[in-house]
């Protein structure tokens, strides 16, 4: 994780793609605080991690992936490929379950994009995350190294996709084939809310392709596109308070032709 970190940091500071308005050492402040928050909430609700599940369930009798009748090969990478499309379907239900909106916004309410986006979760919705893939390890037993390397390409992943990178275009058109990009994950953390539901994919885009959640443009374009959620400012997106009771708080309704003055109303063409 630290490696990724550093090696993902470093690039984006040599090749940025955008200047950053919003204070980076506030953003990074309140970032580290909710991995220490979500940190200390998995060991609490968890005492196990992913990997350490996948040992002690090795050996067990109703896993459907280590049967032996199945090459090791093939159970490694039905592994990797099983625990993508479940980060995909966790993600397509934050956006689609009212409740777990409610939570999910806080990661969408970084008014910037950096790598450190990419750590920006309640501790609530780090629980529904790690949660779903623990179920998912206990119900097919994996091979424990799949899980390794699983893990190790996701944190990577996750830095990637959210750095704040230019790449080159031939390049970056290239690798979204298979790979995430940050030009295709930025999409997703638009300001403007249609595009908020494309582009789910973890660390392979074929599941965005084949589910038809694929967006490789913003909605109104690069000219007046921005991060974040309308209704969190600057201010708000990195205050640590104002983001862990943002899933309690009443979401803005939107404007309704009963909600319009009737002398507004009666004035438009």
């Amino acid at each position: 994780m630290v490696a990724g970190f550093l090696a993902v940091a470093a690039w984006e500071t040599l090749q940025p793609r955008r200047a950053l308005v919003v204070s980076t050492a506030r953003r990074w402040l309140v970032h580290g605080a909710f991995v220490v928050l979500g940190r200390v909430a998995l060991w609490l609700v968890f005492p196990v991690s992913a990997v350490g599940l996948s040992i002690a369930v090795a050996g067990a009798r109703y896993g459907l992936l280590n049967r032996s009748v199945l090459p090791f090969s093939v159970r490694f990478v039905l592994t990797f490929l099983l625990l993508d499309l479940v980060l995909y379907g966790q993600h397509y239900l934050l956006h689609h379950v009212p409740l777990l909106w409610r939570l999910h916004r806080v990661h969408h309410s970084d008014r910037e994009y950096d790598l450190t986006t990419g750590i920006r979760f309640h501790p609530i919705e780090s629980l529904y995350l790690q949660g779903v893939i623990l179920l998912v390890i206990a119900l097919t037993a994996p091979p424990v190294s799949a899980v390794i390397c699983f893990e190790l390409v996701n944190v990577v992943q996750t830095f990637f996709a959210h750095a704040n990178l230019r790449l080159p275009p031939r390049f970056e058109r290239a690798i979204r084939f298979v790979q995430v990009t940050p030009e295709l994950h930025r999409v997703h953390h638009s300001l403007e809310p249609s595009d908020h539901n494309t582009n789910f994919g973890a660390v392979f885009t074929f599941w965005d392709r084949l589910f038809g959640t694929l967006r490789t443009e913003p909605h109104l374009g690069d000219a007046q596109f921005e991060f974040g959620l309308k209704d969190v400012s600057a201010a708000q997106s990195v205050r640590v308070g104002n983001l862990l009771a943002l899933p309690f708080r009443s979401e803005p309704r939107p404007l309704t032709d009963s909600a319009v003055p009737q002398a507004v109303r009666q004035a438009a063409p």
